[in-house]
């Protein structure tokens, strides 16, 4: 049987009523589930008196840990389950949410100049581009490298790297 919803810090209890429900971190999003330790999927790995505050869907959660007194730190802290361990996630909640919205304003930028998907551009018009006399060959940038017939996407200076085999006919 479920206990009632555990206290959370003020600045989650925000985050929250802000209608986030995921923290957008280095390693991936980790959406909210506020449940005691004792509630949780997580109950034989979290410290006693804990609270589970967000998992990433991969078996690993974040938690926050309670004193004997029953107040809550707002120290954030992961449980890796590959490893079985657990260790500091965050300074505090609100590094947190912190580090979480400047993520997000990242990925927003970023999806923002990313071309549209289901770009028309063929791929031999990305090769033309890449393989411009401007940009150089990948293989020595800033060199003006040419197929060795026309037609032909094999250069000379590829020839000793990679086998034949591997270049499109």
């Amino acid at each position: 049987m479920k206990t009632k919803q555990p206290a959370v810090p003020a600045e989650l209890r925000a985050f929250i009523d802000q209608g986030h429900t995921t923290f957008h971190c280095g390693d991936g999003d980790w959406d909210l589930r506020i449940e005691d330790r004792e509630d949780s999927d997580f109950k034989d790995d979290l410290p006693p008196k804990s609270i589970m505050i967000a998992e990433n869907g991969s078996g690993d959660c974040l938690f926050l840990k309670t004193s004997a007194g029953g107040k809550t730190d707002s120290k954030v802290f992961v449980y890796w389950h590959e490893e079985n361990r657990s260790e500091p996630f965050a300074k505090s909640i609100k590094a947190l949410i912190a580090a979480s919205a400047e993520n997000e304003k990242q990925a927003a930028k970023q999806s923002q100049s990313a071309p549209p998907a289901g770009s028309s551009k063929s791929l031999d018009k990305m090769e033309q581009e890449f393989f411009s006399a401007d940009a150089g060959h990948a293989c020595r940038p800033g060199a003006i490298s040419k197929p060795q017939s026309s037609g032909s996407r094999r250069y000379r200076c590829c020839e000793e790297r990679w086998p034949a085999a591997m270049y499109r006919p």
